[in-house]
């Protein structure tokens, strides 16, 4: 019975979740795929690493900045990053607009 539950949880998962499902490829796959697009859209990498590096410098020398960082910088970093990502997927044709 509990096979049968999981295969059924597995099969839903699939028909809900496509994208998900077609980038089923093991650890070192995804590596190897973060890296080549990482070096392929190398200045949108590095703008995201420069703002990572704003916010990091930010929170070390100034006391509003550390404040600014443990309120916002998580989530502030997690939604640029976000952005930039989407437009490279987009062009990728991994997403959709």
């Amino acid at each position: 019975m509990e096979g049968y539950i999981g295969s059924t949880f597995w099969e839903a998962f699939r028909k809900n979740y496509p994208l998900l499902d077609r980038m089923d490829t093991g650890f070192l796959v995804t590596l190897r795929n973060a890296g080549l697009l990482a070096f392929k859209y190398l200045p949108r990498t590095l703008y995201m690493v420069l703002w990572i590096g704003i916010v990091w410098t930010a929170g070390k020398i100034w006391a509003a900045g550390l404040l600014l960082t443990l309120l916002l910088g998580g989530s502030g970093l997690a939604f640029l990053h976000s952005m930039v990502l989407r437009k490279i997927f987009v062009k990728e044709g991994i997403c959709e607009e």
